[in-house]
């Protein structure tokens, strides 16, 4: 397969990977903190506000690595891809909670927003909880996580990594960004806690494959707002359809092998459409910086973890 190669320069490349390390922290905290709140509104903001330090302060100096344009057709294959594994993802959170219910215990039942507050400077925005949802949880807090994950992190280390082992890289780190942001024990809402991570690593391995394949940031975030509102206005269908139904029933098989078909097709016709780089070399240096940073987002999954478990217990 062939994809884009980092060109040359130099720099401290455990920078990037350091802020997108540190918002993740953040994030758990700041989530973890207001899970017992009103405010679901509150929540989005935090995510948003926090990323969106991190990724102004990880871009300085970069000017001259902005995303190129995005290409309209690289979108729309990005967002195909993203909605293509939304249930193969929901099957992987589905069946991680199943595992956890019946060797932990069950997460106490979420705050529904319809019959509580939501409140923010004092204005009650409980009427309008669902749109908040969809503004924040598709559009803000993806554009910002794709500049940072899909854009500066996957080539900083790509440039340290090669470009292959770069993007699943950058695809495993976002995953875990993804996972540490949601928020948590209200709904509506994205998936939280610690089964939500194979689902969430699923879909930064598509998004950082599409950002790479069409050489933009834009098509990343086009998968990952794709899936953030097919799990926002079709989870519930998609589980009412699949209740009863064992984890390796046709049903879910079928929707398994068809979504990462519909996945694959997509992201290789973005491949296709791109034109051809040709190779160069990956820089050379120490990785030292770069694998503590990671180091410390896998301590962040590990609190995640334990507070999921803590809740569970």
């Amino acid at each position: 397969m062939q994809i884009e190669q980092p060109k040359r320069r130099e720099t401290h490349l455990g920078t990037v990977a350091w802020y997108a390390a540190l918002c993740g922290g953040a994030l758990l905290a700041a989530q973890t903190a207001l899970a017992g709140t009103d405010g679901l509104t509150v929540r989005f903001a935090a995510s948003f506000a926090l990323t969106l330090v991190a990724v102004l302060v990880a871009s300085r100096g970069r000017r001259a690595e902005r995303e190129p344009a995005p290409d309209p057709v690289a979108l729309v294959l990005g967002a195909v891809a993203g909605l293509s594994v939304f249930a193969v993802a929901w099957w992987g959170m589905d069946l991680a909670d199943h595992l956890l219910r019946q060797n932990v215990g069950t997460l106490p039942g979420p705050r529904l927003l319809s019959r509580h507050a939501d409140r923010l400077l004092g204005a009650d925005l409980r009427a309008a909880s669902y749109e908040i949802a969809v503004l924040a949880s598709v559009v803000l807090i993806p554009w910002a996580q794709s500049w940072l994950l899909w854009g500066l992190l996957r080539r900083e280390l790509a440039a340290r990594f090669g470009a292959e082992r770069g993007v699943w890289l950058a695809g495993l780190a976002g995953g875990c960004v993804l996972a540490l942001s949601a928020s948590q024990q209200v709904e509506p809402s994205l998936p939280s806690g610690l089964a939500s991570l194979p689902g969430y690593l699923l879909v930064g391995a598509v998004a950082a494959w599409a950002a790479t394949l069409s050489r933009s940031c834009w098509a990343g975030f086009a998968a990952q707002s794709a899936f953030a509102y097919a799990s926002l206005a079709l989870r519930d269908d998609l589980l009412r359809a699949m209740v009863g139904r064992d984890y390796g029933d046709p049903a879910w098989l079928t929707v398994i092998v068809l979504g990462v078909f519909g996945a694959a097709v997509a992201l290789q016709v973005i491949r296709f459409r791109a034109e051809p780089v040709a190779p160069q070399a990956e820089i050379s240096g120490r990785r030292r910086g770069v694998w503590l940073a990671i180091a410390f987002l896998a301590v962040s999954v590990i609190a995640l973890a334990v507070v999921d478990l803590v809740r569970r217990g």
